[in-house]
């Protein structure tokens, strides 16, 4: 699929661009620094009973099993009992986070893709990276090695 990032007519009455219409679509994260430990309790609680009523059929259970033993070769049945049983154990995952913990509104697209404590895991690799680009564009960016 090819996104352009130009201007979007519809009917000319309203003319948006990517970014506003990316930015019209409101996202809700949970905002897992402000969890507690009482929380964190309810959200397994919930999500444990959430997972229960989750419907294991005797055909998913077969599948592999039958995958397993025989070899059998993966057919687009097998890929659809495995993306519903994907799907409703997702859903729970929503649902018990919406109902127990707390969320915060996403002001920004890329927001969502932040991973808190990423910056303290990868800030000395990062660091290292930068070090030696800049020694790379100040020895004239060489192309081969020399030894």
């Amino acid at each position: 699929m090819l996104l352009l990032l130009s201007d979007v007519s519809v009917s000319g009455t309203l003319t948006l661009t990517y970014d506003e219409q990316v930015a019209s679509v409101e996202t809700f994260l949970t905002d897992w620094k402000h969890c507690d430990d009482i929380s964190l309790q309810r959200y397994r609680y919930v999500l444990d009973n959430e997972l229960s009523r989750i419907d294991v059929t005797k055909e998913l259970l077969d599948l592999q099993c039958s995958h397993v033993l025989h070899g059998a070769a993966p057919d687009y049945h097998m890929y659809s009992l495995i993306d519903d049983y994907y799907n409703s154990i997702m859903a729970c995952i929503k649902s018990a986070c919406s109902i127990t913990l707390l969320s915060k509104r996403v002001t920004s697209h890329y927001e969502q893709y932040v991973i808190p404590g990423w910056n303290d895991i990868v800030s000395e690799k990062h660091e290292i990276a930068r070090d030696a680009f800049l020694e790379w564009v100040f020895a004239g960016k060489p192309r081969v090695l020399s030894f």
